[in-house]
């Protein structure tokens, strides 16, 4: 279990809090990976922060995508980087596009990033070739 990672959108958790914690919770002590996905889209309270099941949340390429030409999507990813650390939570950064905004992100402290930066979506064939090459090549264990 510690090698699968399941994502659980804000959105889901949030229509039936109590519910989706003690689910999660029993996920979480069973030894999954859980990621909050879709994180700072949803309605969500801070108050769940004081108890959110998870490992990781997932910045939702909506405010990272424009970090870089709005202040106020760029303040709101480093305000969720930093509420994450705060909760021992790790932090992944979807719709990565660019070098700029990697170095952004990096400069913040995100963890894992996911993107096109990264690479696009491809055939099983291409993909493990490409891994291949990626692992060879990466510390897996950081978005340097």
């Amino acid at each position: 279990p510690g090698n699968i990672t399941l994502e659980i959108t804000e959105t889901a958790i949030m229509d039936s809090m109590k519910d989706s914690f003690d689910k999660l919770n029993k996920l979480r002590k069973l030894g999954f990976i859980l990621s909050i996905d879709d994180f700072g889209t949803g309605y969500s309270s801070l108050e769940y922060f004081k108890s959110l099941p998870a490992h990781e949340v997932k910045l939702d390429k909506s405010f990272v995508q424009n970090m870089m030409t709005h202040e106020e999507d760029k303040n709101l990813v480093t305000m969720m980087v930093g509420l994450a650390k705060s909760f021992s939570l790790k932090t992944v950064a979807e719709g990565i596009e660019d070098s700029a905004t990697y170095g952004a992100l990096k400069a913040l402290g995100v963890d894992r990033i996911q993107g096109y930066y990264v690479a696009k979506p491809m055939p099983e064939e291409e993909f493990l070739t490409w891994a291949e090459f990626y692992i060879a090549n990466h510390d897996p264990r950081n978005i340097t």
